[in-house]
């Protein structure tokens, strides 16, 4: 069976089963009842249920969210350098 989630997510089933989910990105799971339930509880759908729009959305929002995690990361290590530049700039006043 494919099913799909709109968010990135890892569903731990209570079968011992362990599968990761990208945002939009439709998978094949095992036909384990449990399984299957335990991601429709978690909120995952089945594929053909869900309008390709939707999942186009959701990719794209998830593509978004890592850019922007990423450009974060990058303000942070500018503002690191930065702050030890400045600390050297006083250090050599002194």
């Amino acid at each position: 069976m494919k099913l799909v989630s709109i968010l990135d997510q890892v569903v731990e089933s209570t079968a011992g089963h362990i599968i990761r989910f990208s945002a939009g990105e439709p998978i094949t799971v095992p036909s384990d009842p449990t399984l299957i339930a335990d991601c429709l509880a978690k909120g995952c759908l089945p594929a053909d249920k869900v309008d390709e729009k939707v999942m186009a959305a959701a990719r794209a929002r998830n593509e978004a969210e890592q850019e922007l995690a990423q450009e974060a990361k990058t303000v942070k290590q500018a503002g690191e350098a930065v702050t030890k530049a400045q600390i050297a700039a006083n250090n050599r006043k002194e």
